[in-house]
């Protein structure tokens, strides 16, 4: 199995003092949900229904919270149409980093 980590800058080109950079990478891995999602997904552009179809879900909060927002928010998923989030018909796709998180987990 391979374990694939995300990287998070804190304070990034700031100069703290002695200690500058000692904790300038904080490492996260992935939750197992967006991984879920980002195998779905594959490379395709899917609604929010058809995502929760691949994935057998019912609950729209529960894919909300546990697998879209996160996917978003760690840069792995991006909105087709950014500037109007709610549209209907808004669609969903990978990003480079998506892509590459999703190609060396399978």
């Amino acid at each position: 199995m391979t374990v694939i980590y995300s990287v998070e800058y804190k304070d990034a080109g700031k100069d703290t003092g002695k200690d500058a950079g000692k904790d300038a990478k904080a490492i996260k891995r992935p939750d197992i949900y967006v991984l879920k999602l980002l195998n779905a997904v594959g490379s395709k552009t899917l609604t929010v229904k058809d995502m929760m179809e691949r994935l057998g879900l019912k609950g729209p909060d529960n894919f909300r919270n546990k697998y879209l927002n996160p996917a978003i928010k760690g840069g792995y998923i991006a909105l087709l149409y950014p500037e109007k989030p709610r549209k209907k018909g808004q669609a969903y796709y990978l990003t480079d980093l998506g892509k590459a998180l999703q190609e060396r987990t399978q």
